[in-house]
């Protein structure tokens, strides 16, 4: 009790506020201030913080007559499920800079060890000590804030009592890693090279390949994401289009053909257009031990609305082996399923008959996606709103941390200087 009635003192005192008051308010450098780290295993995640001058500063600045104006900087940091992994705290001197780092300073070393890739880190700034006013006629002892103290130690478990008490002074910015692919727009984006593209297409009878086709682009210039040294796995689109292939060895058959390419994410051909080819891509991506024609016919189902009976396709069983499952397995878990890095694109080489018209048979082939590039940005902490009882929580946990007789949970160090965030 006696601890918070001081605290109630101090922050009346600090923002002339009531008593009654059970939020801190937000100011332009507001002592409480929070963001996010994520990606923590692709890239570290930094904190760089100043000191405002807000509580004051010495008249010839650092070294001269008796330091003024210092900030303790408390720094939390919590894992997705709400758990304090870390808290310490950093002296900032009036125009100072310092910095932490997430991988280095708040989860190399946590109480129960894990390590998450992604943490929330909240800021509370506080004074450097305080001094004792004793009570005078009409008027309650008090603890007055000073700001000429040299350390911080155990303030992060402290704050908000009589010693480091709530204070304004903290600019600070945090870096966190982001994908910032091509596309823009969160889908796999591909540079397809334009126009019409000669297209050489093989396939087997009896299904020998590891695709239903195979499909080269001897002319393919480079810059593209599809080239001519390459071999890519192909498939029939629909089931009505067909291809006039010629013998070109052993079972193999062959032919040159021309194709428009289209990412299956991007813009299609009106003829082309299908809610299913995310499930597609999906299927594509989870093939499992499927044979080819299972994979085929699953194709044709789930653009097509139906099994195909096909020549190149030995029977019984009808649908073979495995179709269905493959169908079942990509309606299921295929629904807005975006390719990822290591995994393939469905591309559509369109020749004008879409996916259920005749003529020219239109293929897909897979095409790998794009690395995902990672991106480091750097943005201010947002401040918000403190309650008394969500710092009562975060310092009581704290308290724990710091109080177990080990170094779980402590911050390193504060460093001199700032780190900025680049692309990676």
């Amino acid at each position: 009790m006696k601890r918070l009635q001081a605290l109630l003192t101090g922050l009346a005192l600090a923002f002339g506020a009531p008593l009654a008051a059970q939020i801190y308010p937000i100011t332009t450098d507001a002592p409480y201030q929070i963001r996010y780290a994520s990606n923590l295993t692709v890239a570290d995640a930094v904190v760089n913080m100043t000191n405002t001058g807000a509580n004051g500063n010495s008249l010839f600045g650092p070294g001269f007559g008796n330091p003024e104006g210092n900030i303790c900087v408390n720094v939390y940091a919590f894992s997705p499920d709400e758990q304090l992994v870390s808290c310490c705290s950093c002296l900032v001197t009036p125009n100072g800079l310092v910095h932490v780092t997430a991988n280095n300073d708040l989860i190399s070393n946590t109480l129960t060890g894990l390590r998450p890739d992604s943490i929330v880190i909240k800021l509370v700034t506080t004074s450097t000590g305080s001094d004792y006013v004793p009570a005078t006629q009409g008027s309650p002892s008090f603890y007055r804030p000073t700001f000429s103290g040299s350390s911080c130690t155990n303030s992060a478990a402290l704050a908000g009592g009589d010693k480091f008490q709530i204070s304004t002074g903290l600019l600070s910015w945090g870096t966190t890693t982001h994908s910032c692919s091509s596309s823009g727009s969160g889908i796999p984006g591909l540079n397809l090279p334009p126009g019409l593209v000669m297209t050489h297409i093989t396939a087997a009878d009896p299904l020998t390949l590891p695709a239903y086709n195979l499909v080269q682009f001897p002319s393919v210039g480079p810059g593209f994401d599809v080239n001519s040294l390459d071999t890519y796995l192909a498939w029939c689109a629909n089931f009505n289009g067909s291809l006039l292939l010629f013998p070109s060895g052993p079972g193999l058959f062959s032919g040159d053909f021309n194709f428009q390419l289209y990412n299956t994410y991007g813009p299609l051909p009106a003829n082309a257009q299908s809610p299913f080819w995310p499930n597609v891509n999906y299927l594509l991506n989870h093939k499992g031990g499927a044979s080819v024609a299972a994979i085929q016919e699953a194709i044709w189902r789930l653009l097509g609305g139906q099994f195909e009976h096909s020549v190149h396709i030995p029977e019984p069983p009808f649908p073979p082996v495995g179709a269905q499952a493959l169908v079942d397995d990509a309606l299921l878990n295929g629904n807005g399923f975006v390719p990822t890095a290591g995994q393939k694109v469905a591309v559509l080489l369109d020749a004008g008959a879409g996916l259920t018209g005749a003529g020219q048979q239109d293929v897909i082939i897979e095409v790998p996606a794009h690395p995902e590039e990672k991106c480091i940005t750097e943005t201010p902490f947002l401040p918000s709103k403190l309650s008394r009882e969500e710092l009562g929580s975060i310092t009581n946990r704290c308290a724990n941390i710091i109080g177990n007789g080990s170094t779980f949970g402590q911050c390193k160090s504060c460093r001199l200087g700032g780190l900025g965030g680049s692309k990676q």
